[in-house]
């Protein structure tokens, strides 16, 4: 619902933006842009859901407790939380090297070092511009979009 509610905003900010661009290049690099974008929101959707109490705890209670996991990679469960923490971190890095690689497209120079704001969230939790959302605000905001 998040997602088609982002969809229908990108395809409106597009029609307005090709009424008003005199280029075809122009045009068809907007187009897209916008499947580019459409795609990075919908895993950074998943993440965000793989990321949810219910989630984690079913990963614990049936994955990692699954007799052929613990036979094959490992009988700890710390040890097994910690592989799927890291997986879950690898995705979020490949998210953020391709926004970033999508940012330096802006013309916002906020948004060209977005990878920069990044790895200095990433490495120290400050967000010095304010754009960590609380879990009640990304629910709210996942609600209202």
């Amino acid at each position: 619902m998040a997602l088609e509610t982002w969809l229908i905003k990108v395809k409106k900010t597009i029609s307005n933006t090709l009424d008003t661009a005199t280029s075809s290049n122009h045009n068809s690099n907007v187009g897209v842009l916008s499947f580019e974008m459409a795609h990075l929101m919908s895993k950074l959707l998943h993440i965000w859901k793989c990321l949810s109490d219910k989630n984690i705890i079913r990963l614990r209670d049936e994955s990692i407790s699954l007799q052929g996991v613990r036979k094959i990679v490992s009988n700890d469960e710390s040890f097994l939380l910690g592989l799927a923490c890291a997986e879950m971190a690898e995705n979020l890095r490949l998210l953020e090297k391709s926004i970033s690689r999508i940012s330096k497209r802006s013309n916002d120079p906020n948004l060209q070092c977005f990878d920069r704001w990044f790895d200095k969230f990433a490495n120290s939790g400050h967000d010095s511009h304010g754009r960590v959302l609380s879990s009640k605000d990304m629910e709210a905001k996942m609600k209202m979009d």
